[in-house]
């Protein structure tokens, strides 16, 4: 695949040793995503945070403090924002 060797032993690392599985791994797509909606409580949350725009009431977006999740609360109040809801962190 014209990996380098420490490339080749991060995807080993993580359960990844065919070329097939590598492939996806390091060239997702969309289609490839679970459905958002399988979560836990799923329902509930976009209830909540509809019920939250509709009545003009502020978000708290909470995230843990790795990089994805400071990513993901960033994505959020940016998103939110873009539709001029007022969220914060």
């Amino acid at each position: 695949m014209g990996l380098s060797l420490l490339e080749a032993q991060l995807l080993i690392n993580r359960g990844i040793s065919d070329p097939s599985t590598a492939r996806s791994f390091l060239s997702p797509r969309l289609s490839q995503l679970l459905d958002p909606m399988l979560l836990r409580d799923m329902d509930r949350a976009v209830a909540t945070i509809l019920k939250a725009v509709e009545e003009q009431r502020p978000i708290t977006i909470y995230g843990d403090f790795d990089v994805d999740g400071l990513t993901a609360t960033a994505l959020l109040v940016r998103f939110f924002a873009s539709l001029d809801i007022p969220a914060s962190a």
